[in-house]
């Protein structure tokens, strides 16, 4: 999740502005025993690790800060000033870890712009999402001859998915029954299709005849193949928000 800010003299962008200096530069400057006034700092980058205590704060020239813009025409080989800046696309930091959310803001051309990623353990929640890819390939593998492995090894593949999704909320858990309640919370506020929690739902109550043989299994050929492909667009939509 992202915002970029235009000149300072809309009320959202005074706030986040703001909010950036209160939040994260003052008390590191009152850190390092510096003061400096909020128009002498042109570059700020914070780096929030989920594995320390305390976000990085780098101010001013400490800050990596990589700008794409639309320029004017400039000639080959011949450097881009401010005052060739026709529009500025996107202000990143490159040297966040993989995991880390972040604020960036930079000032270019008297405007402030900022950009913002609240969402944390990428690479992890990665991982989990190839190996929900994994989980559900074995299940369509074996969704004909052996269909209740198939249940089984789907429902393992949809709580990856939700688990990566929550994992970049910096939520954890062990739990199948609050899994779902997250998702339902998630799907009740229009995030994700509602299909993803019907299909969740079914694969657990199918759970205990698929894995424990407690009574037969209660889904056609035809329904297993319609929960593997909601499954497979739950991989597709927890992709798309970890990337």
């Amino acid at each position: 999740m992202s915002e970029s800010t235009s000149p300072p003299n809309d009320e959202f962008a005074r706030n986040v502005v703001n909010s950036i200096f209160d939040v994260f530069v003052e008390p590191e400057l009152s850190r390092r025993g510096l003061t400096l006034e909020r128009d002498a700092i042109t570059k700020v980058v914070v780096e929030i690790d989920p594995g320390r205590k305390h976000p990085r704060v780098w101010i001013n020239d400490q800050a990596q800060i990589s700008v794409q813009v639309r320029a004017s025409k400039v000639e080959e080989g011949q450097s881009i000033t401010e005052a060739d800046v026709e529009e500025v696309i996107a202000v990143l930091p490159p040297d966040v870890g993989p995991n880390s959310g972040y604020v960036c803001l930079a000032t270019i051309a008297g405007a402030r712009y900022v950009t913002f990623d609240f969402r944390y353990n990428r690479e992890q929640a990665s991982g989990l999402i190839q190996r929900a890819e994994e989980f559900l390939a074995v299940a369509r593998t074996c969704s004909e001859t052996a269909p209740a492995v198939a249940c089984d090894v789907a429902y393992s593949a949809a709580e990856l998915t939700v688990q990566a999704s929550m994992l970049l909320q910096q939520q954890r858990t062990k739990n199948h029954s609050y899994r779902q309640e997250w998702l339902d919370q998630w799907v009740a506020h229009a995030n994700a299709p509602s299909s993803h929690a019907e299909t969740l739902r079914a694969l657990h109550r199918a759970r205990a005849a698929a894995r424990y043989a407690d009574g037969s299994l209660d889904i056609s050929d035809d329904e297993l193949k319609q929960l593997l492909g909601t499954v497979s667009e739950m991989i597709a939509y927890a992709r798309s928000r970890a990337a």
